[in-house]
């Protein structure tokens, strides 16, 4: 007899009935769609209770988000000094207090167009007050915006007695869209026998002292006096600092300067520092 060959073999398992039983006599088996069933509500309960328990989580998340993109815009529409809960709108003109520096910033906005001018609060500093000026509009334009903020600081009492000096910074700042003093003043040097376009100098004198009485004399900010005679007061051009001078073919708007009677090679000047003194007007 052959024998097969020696395998492990594992046993079936064994069947247990009831003693003396039949299988019609023990209980019927649950059918499989049943089961399936009896376990499905609690498989959707479960399922929905964790689906609701990670929409909480996210909307929590999501408040969370906001809340601190919400505090960065706030630090950096401030610069991340506290600011006085006292800004308020006026006339189109917000008013903001630096209580760190204790100085008050006045701005007016018109459509891409923002003017802002500092009131400095410290010794040093009082009675002067910064110009500052984001706008593609043209001085003549930027008057009315300017006479805003103006008579704005002047209902300060304060502010409006000390007031003597307006900071203009450069009449042709790096990004500047409008060149309206540039022009001017390089026109005016054009035109004056007084300057030497070869040598891109005046013929005498100092050229700060020299631009400062040119700038006057053709009053380039023509648009600044009747603004501030409103209010009772007159401006003049007191100080120029860090006067520029380059050939007129290189400037931006060399184009406006050709129409006024400029040669490229012509070396003009066309940016400084400038500060106006502002006294009570007579």
């Amino acid at each position: 007899m052959t024998q097969s060959p020696n395998h492990s073999i594992l046993p079936a398992p064994a069947l247990v009935l009831p003693p003396q039983s039949s299988p019609w006599d023990s209980p019927p088996a649950t059918p499989w769609f049943l089961g399936i069933a009896m376990i499905a509500p609690d498989w959707h309960n479960e399922a929905a209770r964790q689906a609701r328990q990670g929409g909480l989580e996210v909307d929590q998340m999501l408040r969370r988000a906001a809340f601190l993109l919400a505090c960065g815009l706030m630090l950096a529409c401030t610069g991340g000094r506290p600011r006085e809960a006292g800004g308020s709108r006026a006339d189109d003109v917000l008013v903001e207090h630096d209580s760190e520096l204790r100085d008050t910033n006045y701005t007016v906005a018109a459509g891409d167009c923002r003017i802002s001018w500092k009131v400095y609060g410290s010794e040093t500093n009082r009675g002067v007050i910064r110009h500052r000026s984001d706008c593609g509009l043209t001085l003549g334009e930027q008057a009315p915006l300017m006479a805003k903020v103006l008579r704005k600081v002047m209902e300060t009492k304060g502010e409006a007695a000390q007031f003597r000096t307006l900071s203009w910074g450069r009449l042709y700042s790096d990004g500047a869209r409008d060149a309206t003093l540039a022009v001017r003043l390089a026109l005016a040097a054009k035109r004056s026998a007084e300057w030497d376009a070869a040598r891109g100098a005046p013929r005498g004198g100092d050229i700060n002292g020299w631009v400062r009485k040119l700038a006057n004399d053709a009053l380039i900010y023509k648009e600044l006096r009747p603004i501030f005679r409103e209010v009772g007061l007159e401006i003049r051009l007191a100080s120029v600092e860090k006067v520029l001078v380059l050939p007129a073919g290189g400037l931006p708007f060399f184009e406006r300067l050709r129409e006024g009677g400029a040669q490229a090679k012509d070396k003009l000047p066309f940016d400084c520092q400038a500060w106006f003194s502002v006294s009570s007007a007579p």
